[in-house]
């Protein structure tokens, strides 16, 4: 997808470059192309390389902070150990044929530039259409390759817009100390590393919008890097919580029901902090983007405009205040002819906004960045919706609103993602969130075992960022996104309050309906009689979700379960439904109890003969959803009910267990070589998360977490 050769991928300068030696990666002679005997060394010098981090802002549940900055003022918070590298433009495959804007020369505004072939028929030929682009945030730069020789001359620099190329930012996690990293070793360890690649691509394949990854890279051998971290000794590991049992006298008073409620709560946020220092390899990750874009980064320059106008009086400029404050030396201003009004203009760079100032507070630094910012991630992340119809009129306004409605769907469709695999992200921060609705940093993220709506790994995650509370947490973010665009909303003439207002009132709807979409569609319910549908939906799931919260229910499994079930007893094929049998099925009894059966806790027979109440309504309703979808397409064929389930309730996911093998084979000791056999085998699980699975990974990954990993620290919860 990112057009790299597979002779780059195992070459010598490839492993220099995403282990974070980008100007050693070009000291060793060596080329993905070398055969064609260039020098590169002449046209690097020509082209430098840079590398950037970015500062962003942090806040939390719509509460800004400024306590993690080191300046106390929130401009010292940002990427501690993420450094992009560069960007790959790689065009669509329409645009490498004859007749288009690349082979023409010609660009959307008309500007020639030199024309390129590609050829394709050399298996050994490297794809001559990919850039990189070292660009910085204000900066959209122009592209080269550095791993293409004379490609990188400036004279074979293009401009690939989005709607002809995808472009994706290349950013190391790991590669060393940034200026955010307050204190910090700028490293990441092997754990946490192979966490993060198998989980970005485990997600992709899943059908949830997250960054990818590249490559990772581990320090490895006598000389290799290490770093120390607090973990949980083994000791920890073994050691449970001290939770109550069903015949504690503290809970006598409560009923059976309440007291199971209780004691699954208590389960739920039973974690504790590390209590040893550990010495693990060092590894660096590369993850992939067609940006990395943050609420966080808006936020930021947001902040900066308020702190301009609290200190200019809100726009009005006080002819003795100073405000020097370092203004960007690319922004120039010119008088107007008659010397009235102060009209100015800014001198562009390509494809910067030429937008005209009429105000104090649009001449000011502060201001332009934020707006230079915002058609940034336009460009960038919404192209068609919100650049390219405002670019040419310069609406700014027009702009930030179209972005706003485009972020708000994604990352509702993101969340929503996440409660339908069973994924917590953990830290689910405004400086967590893409702008893209893209999942990203992979931390004390974790895949549900036992459900709880606040289920969490992260020891930090409280209640707010608990499973079921994601959509709340994700609206807190959208909310600081428009706070953070209402700067230029207001400045280019909107009114504040009524887009905030608007906009809050929308986003409120479509976040708390995404859980309510979720269940429908995971139980075979998203067609049929929409009104009715939705009424039954949320009636099942009225009665299912104290279920699977009292008799800890296995998320992924019960709905896997489930599915099977339909394919048994499909509407579809006009089985006669058997709800005992039904039960049976759903409770694993064709297998092993203790493997497959979805609830950890044994059910009550109050709990059972609910359970066998809940399957026969749902069964109804799935055959009424299923008739109405045959009526309304009579001569087309309907997809069964059983495949629309199975298509969004994987069988595998990530578990903790699983990710605690690969790392601790992969880093068994400084002095002993890494196993890797389980990285590339949960990589391989990874790739296909709703199918049947070979029988071995159907015997040893379709299963619930063995028992001793649901309390242990650094499993069952971690810093």
């Amino acid at each position: 997808e990112l057009g790299f050769h597979p002779k780059e991928t195992k070459s010598e300068a490839f492993l220099r470059y995403f282990s974070g030696d980008v100007d050693g990666a070009f000291e060793t002679g060596e080329s993905g192309d070398a055969a064609d005997g260039v020098d590169q060394e002449s046209d690097l010098e020509k082209v430098p390389i840079e590398t950037w981090a970015t500062p962003y802002a942090l806040s939390i549940m719509g509460k800004r902070y400024t306590s993690n900055c080191p300046y106390g003022t929130g401009d010292g918070y940002g990427d501690g150990r993420a450094i992009s590298v560069g960007e790959i433009v790689v065009p669509f495959a329409s645009q490498r044929g004859e007749g288009n804007s690349i082979t023409t020369g010609m660009d959307l505004d008309g500007s020639n530039r030199d024309e390129r072939t590609d050829d394709t028929n050399d298996e050994n030929e490297l794809d001559a259409s990919n850039r990189l682009d070292h660009s910085s945030y204000l900066d959209y730069g122009t592209s080269f390759d550095p791993f293409r020789g004379n490609d990188a001359a400036p004279s074979a620099r293009q401009h690939l817009y989005p709607h002809l190329a995808s472009r994706w930012e290349l950013q190391l996690k790991g590669a060393g100390q940034t200026p955010f990293c307050r204190g910090a070793d700028g490293r990441a360890v092997l754990r946490s590393s192979i966490r993060e690649f198998l989980a970005s691509e485990a997600m992709h394949h899943l059908g949830v919008c997250t960054t990818r990854a590249l490559s990772l890279i581990v320090s490895d051998g006598m000389d290799g890097n290490t770093s120390q971290r607090p973990w949980y000794s083994d000791g920890a590991r073994k050691r449970l919580p001290n939770l109550p049992s069903m015949d504690d006298p503290r809970l006598k008073q409560y009923s059976e029901k309440q007291r199971r409620e209780i004691i699954s709560q208590l389960a739920a946020q039973a974690k504790a902090d590390p209590d040893t220092l550990v010495e693990e390899k060092c590894a660096i990750t590369c993850r992939v983007s067609p940006s990395f874009v943050r609420i966080g980064h808006l936020d930021l320059f947001a902040r900066r405009v308020e702190m301009w106008q609290v200190k200019n009086g809100n726009g009005k400029m006080d002819e003795s205040a100073d405000d020097d404050d370092g203004d960007d030396a690319a922004v120039k201003t010119k008088a107007a002819e008659d010397g009235e009004g102060m009209e100015v203009e800014r001198t562009p760079t390509p494809q910067q906004p030429q937008a005209k100032v009429t105000s104090p507070l649009m001449e000011s630094r502060q201001y332009q960045e934020l707006e230079e910012l915002l058609w940034h991630a336009c460009y960038r992340e919404y192209y068609n919706e919100a650049y390219w119809p405002y670019w040419e009129s310069k609406d700014a306004k027009g702009a930030a609103l179209a972005l706003l409605d485009a972020a708000m769907c994604k990352i509702v469709n993101m969340v929503a993602g996440w409660i339908r695999v069973g994924f917590v992200q953990g830290n689910f921060n405004a400086d967590n969130c893409l702008i893209g609705g893209r999942t990203m940093d992979y931390g004390p993220f974790g895949f549900l075992d036992v459900y709880h709506p606040l289920s969490a790994k992260w020891t930090g995650s409280g209640e707010h960022f608990g499973f079921m509370n994601q959509p709340s947490a994700g609206y807190a973010n959208f909310a600081v996104l428009v706070e953070s665009l209402l700067p230029v909303i207001e400045a280019h003439g909107g009114n504040p309050d009524e887009v905030r207002e608007e906009m809050l009132a929308k986003a409120s709807a479509v976040f708390s309906e995404s859980v309510d979409k979720v269940v429908r569609t995971k139980l075979g319910l998203d067609g049929g009689p929409p009104d009715l549908m939705a009424k039954e939906a949320d009636e099942i799931w009225e009665d299912l979700e104290p279920l699977l919260r009292t008799g800890r229910g296995d998320w992924t499994l019960f709905w896997r379960q489930l599915t099977y079930v339909a394919k048994e007893y499909s509407p579809a094929s006009g089985a006669k439904p058997n709800y005992d049998k039904m039960m049976d099925l759903l409770l694993g009894a064709d297998r092993c109890p203790s493997v497959v059966n979805p609830f950890y806790d044994s059910l009550t027979k109050e709990n059972k003969a609910t359970l066998r109440s809940i399957i026969e309504k749902w069964h109804k309703a799935l055959t009424k959803c299923h008739e109405f979808n045959v009526e309304q397409s009579p001569d087309a064929a309907v997809v069964p009910p059983e495949e629309r389930m199975r298509l969004v309730n994987p069988k595998y996911i990530l578990r903790e267990w699983m990710l605690v093998e690969a790392y601790s084979k992969a880093d068994a000791g400084k002095f002993i070589p890494g196993d890797y056999s389980t990285i590339h085998e949960l990589f391989e699980l990874c790739k296909d998360p709703y199918g049947e699975g070979t029988p071995e990974m159907h015997e040893k990954y379709y299963r619930r977490a063995p028992d001793e990993t649901l309390r242990a620290g650094g499993t069952a919860f971690m810093s």
